[in-house]
């Protein structure tokens, strides 16, 4: 098992986990509002829990298979979850 702190803070699989964060984050919190009815406060958690698993979900996956779980990838993931929420949540 390899955790990587440091993998290259910058690179295009770092815009995806940024993008696909900030995407996860605003459509699931327009559903849960828009057509669940759910009250903003309890959307805003749904949105920002669902979007955090899904991130270390991931991270899990790729230390199953490839061996290596990048602490990077999660921070960007985290700042997906943030521009997400400050985008389209708040």
């Amino acid at each position: 098992m390899t955790i990587i702190i440091s993998s290259g803070f910058f690179g295009s699989d770092k815009i995806l986990h940024l993008t696909y964060s900030i995407g996860i984050t605003g459509i699931t919190n327009h559903i849960m509002t828009e057509e669940f009815g759910v009250d903003a406060s309890r959307s805003q958690v749904i949105s920002i829990s669902l979007t955090s698993v899904i991130g270390l979900g991931k991270e899990l996956y790729d230390l199953r298979l490839k061996k290596r779980f990048s602490l990077v990838d999660l921070v960007w993931d985290l700042a997906g979850i943030g521009l997400g929420y400050l985008l389209f949540v708040r």
